[in-house]
């Protein structure tokens, strides 16, 4: 009995939903007449104050200057709201910073019947710093890896060894005696 509740759970949980005849995937049963196609999907991590009509973050921009005219609820989101663009079947959403938000808004949204995403596009519109040796304000830098600082291990400030320029070390590992700070694997 138990086997076979982990199994209906794991089930569930992959997007199998069962019925009597047979596992239907949650996708094959709603009409694909009634989903909302998306072409491409505007993913945000903030936004400053209001989505509109003040100082402008990340988000604010896609829907104004887009425009994203259809406000949509959106349980699970940073702003509990997606923007879209019915003609352009273009889809914003503020997701929130961080890996922890950005995969709740990213599960809510991938489980959420009222789209269709099986032909959709991603985009990840980012506000992040550069050192100014390799770019300017407004440049545009598309990044060959990304570094999670909310996975960063840093020694305590006190304890940075003098030779080090900063704190951090591997995530993977624990800090070594004599052992290279993490600028030391720096790509690029």
């Amino acid at each position: 009995m138990m086997k076979r509740l982990l199994a209906l759970t794991a089930l569930s949980l992959s997007g199998v939903t069962v019925m009597g005849t047979g596992p239907v995937r949650a996708a094959e049963t709603a009409p694909a007449a009634a989903k909302l196609p998306i072409r491409v999907v505007v993913v945000t991590t903030f936004e400053i104050g209001k989505d509109t009509g003040d100082t402008p973050g990340e988000y604010q921009n896609w829907i104004e200057k887009f425009p994203l005219s259809q406000t949509l609820p959106a349980p699970g989101t940073d702003h509990d709201v997606m923007h879209y663009n019915p003609e352009l079947q273009v889809l914003a959403i503020a997701s929130g910073e961080g890996p922890e938000h950005m995969a709740s808004a990213m599960t809510a949204l991938m489980l959420d019947p009222r789209f269709d995403l099986r032909h959709s596009y991603f985009v990840l519109a980012g506000i992040a710093g550069i050192d100014p040796n390799f770019g300017t304000i407004g440049s545009a830098v598309w990044a060959p890896h990304v570094i999670n600082g909310g996975l960063s291990h840093l020694v305590d400030p006190r304890e940075i060894p003098k030779d080090w320029p900063d704190g951090f070390t591997p995530v993977q590992q624990p800090p070594q005696r004599n052992a290279a700070p993490a600028s030391a694997f720096a790509l690029g």
